[in-house]
């Protein structure tokens, strides 16, 4: 399957594991809560979410991403609490303004990734990559908890680590 459009007023949580062949996927699920997308990394998968204003959880792995897609979360996503991005396709530096954000981690990434953060109740962060990019504007004034790893060769890491569901 390329292409698959989830229509849907009822869905609360969406988990889609293993979809290779998924080229571009469509949401339109108003009542959605959580999104575990792992998609392949080799050909990322674009996204599309359309009113999903009650999404809480967010993890995307394998995705073709723009530096925007989370530029205005207070208005597309208003109760994100949890964004996992985790072997995403993107360069440059990604936006996200959220207020309502208390975990964020960025995952095995396959080029540094700039980040520009206006997420002031982000309390959890992770990284794990093989560099960081300097983050000229990044505000995370209550971080209690952060996990950095770096290595210098992603074949220094025979696979990296994607466990992102919680309590793993």
């Amino acid at each position: 399957m390329r292409n698959l459009k989830l229509v849907n007023f009822k869905l609360l949580i969406v988990h889609l594991n293993r979809s290779g062949s998924l080229k571009n996927l469509y949401l339109n699920t108003p009542n959605l809560k959580t999104l575990y997308f792992h998609g392949p990394r080799g050909r990322p998968c674009t996204i599309e979410l359309i009113n999903c204003k009650k999404l809480m959880n967010l993890h995307l792995v394998g995705v073709a991403m723009n530096t925007t897609m989370f530029v205005n979360c207070n208005e597309s996503f208003p109760l994100l609490q949890m964004l996992t991005l985790a072997g995403c396709a993107m360069s440059g530096c990604i936006n996200i303004s959220s207020n309502s954000l208390h975990e964020l981690w960025f995952i095995g990434f396959n080029k540094p990734v700039g980040l520009t953060n206006v997420a002031p109740n982000v309390s959890s962060f992770k990284y794990n990559g093989r560099t960081i990019a300097p983050y000229r504007n990044i505000n995370l004034p209550l971080v209690a908890i952060a996990y950095v790893e770096l290595y210098p060769n992603l074949n220094q890491k025979h696979e990296c680590d994607f466990r992102m569901w919680p309590n793993q």
